[in-house]
């Protein structure tokens, strides 16, 4: 778990997403913006791929194994957080598996209903830079 917040999050999250959506999180004049954007870009690459090749690889369904755990939840929970602004991760074919299971969980939509609503929908008509 420590894992998805100090390095996965911190760049997706906090690095490319929030600047996106969050005024307070933009990175002082357009240019220093878009440069910190192409920098947290590479860094959450980086994480995606450790995440995609080795926490998801193999045979295991989940982080830890066959069953969902705790970081289960809290991972899925900063990944599909790339759906505010629309990140394709289709270069990572296990985290696209992973987040299929953990969306067909039979109560993921109705804990993520007002997630999907409110944030996902507020920023449906704004273009934004992906990975």
């Amino acid at each position: 778990m420590d894992w998805f917040n100090t390095g996965l999050y911190r760049d997706l999250g906090y690095g490319l997403i929030y600047p996106q959506v969050i005024e307070t999180y933009r990175k002082g004049d357009e240019q220093a913006h878009r440069q910190h954007l192409a920098w947290s870009r590479a860094k959450a690459k980086h994480w995606l791929e450790i995440l995609d090749r080795h926490h998801l690889g193999g045979n295991s369904r989940f982080v830890c194994g066959d069953t969902t755990t705790l970081a289960d939840f809290m991972g899925a929970c900063y990944v599909s957080l790339g759906e505010v602004i629309r990140l394709d991760y289709s270069a990572y074919p296990n985290i696209m598996r992973w987040l299929d299971e953990m969306k067909a969980l039979p109560y993921w939509n109705s804990t993520h209903e007002a997630f999907y609503s409110h944030f996902v929908g507020a920023f449906k008509d704004q273009s934004f830079e992906g990975l």
